[in-house]
This record gives C-alpha cells, sequence and structure tokens, in this order.
C-alpha cells in the first residue's frame, strides 16, 4: 500500500510517498510559488492552490499529481482575493474557502467556482476585520 501526502511551503510543493521500502519525495511544483492548499474533488482530480503577492492566488488541477493546468479564471472575488486557505468536499462538490474572507463552490469537477453569497455578501461584512491569521475564510 502506498501512502501520498502533500506538503505546501512557502516556495514550491512537495509529493511525498511511502512504500513498503520508504519515502520518496517529488517535486518542488510550483517552484518559488507559496503553495497554501491541496484538495481531491469528489471525481478524483487533484487541487492545488498557489499564491504570490505580486500575481495573487491560482487553483490548479491534475489527474496524476505530475501534470498540472491552471483553473481559469478561477474564483473571483470583490475583495482581494490574496490566498486559497482550504478545499472540502461537500455532497457531489467542493468548496474553497478563500482570504479575503470568501467561499465558493464547484459542481463541475474544480472548472469553474462560484461564489456563494450566504457569506460574501454577508451584511456588514465591509466591517469585517482580520485577527491573528488574517481574514479568511477556513476551516
Amino acid at each position: 500500500m502506498t501512502t501520498t501526502l502533500a506538503v505546501g511551503t512557502e516556495k514550491g510543493g512537495f509529493i511525498l510517498r511511502k512504500t513498503p521500502g520508504g519515502w520518496s519525495v517529488e517535486g518542488p511544483f510550483f517552484e518559488g510559488w507559496k503553495v497554501t492548499a491541496w484538495g481531491t474533488t469528489p471525481e478524483g482530480t487533484h487541487l492545488c492552490a498557489i499564491a504570490s503577492n505580486w500575481f495573487g492566488a491560482s487553483i490548479h488541477r491534475s489527474s496524476d499529481l505530475a501534470d498540472w493546468a491552471q483553473v481559469e479564471p478561477g474564483p473571483k472575488h470583490h475583495r482581494k482575493l490574496e490566498q486559497i486557505w482550504t478545499f472540502a468536499n461537500v455532497d457531489d462538490g467542493i468548496l474553497t474557502g478563500v482570504a479575503e474572507a470568501g467561499l465558493f463552490a464547484s459542481t463541475d469537477d474544480g472548472l469553474n467556482w462560484e461564489p456563494l453569497p450566504a457569506l460574501n455578501e454577508f451584511p456588514g461584512n465591509e466591517g469585517w476585520t482580520p485577527g491573528l491569521g488574517g481574514l479568511a475564510a477556513h476551516r
């Protein structure tokens, strides 16, 4: 049996695999970029979120954890999209929480992301202020 662990760092992402013979390391993926979240859609597609202070945040998809393609256009937010914090499977879709405090859903294997107005347009959210971890939606 193989155990796979995805690790994000400030300078790229790594895939660690444990087999009966020991651990192997693949990567870095997205070298020089901050890797902020990993996930898998209900259909089995792998997701990786990356961020840059200059270029912003984006989501990438892969079927094999080796070849990645950026999701265009990705989540669009009325606030500044600084980084993607988490992915979470819910029923037949996937949610992503972002900074600055937003929530998005995809029901097509991570290809398109729709904002969830219950949080993103909550009355008074323009007055929300960051805590110690920033103004983010994460689990």
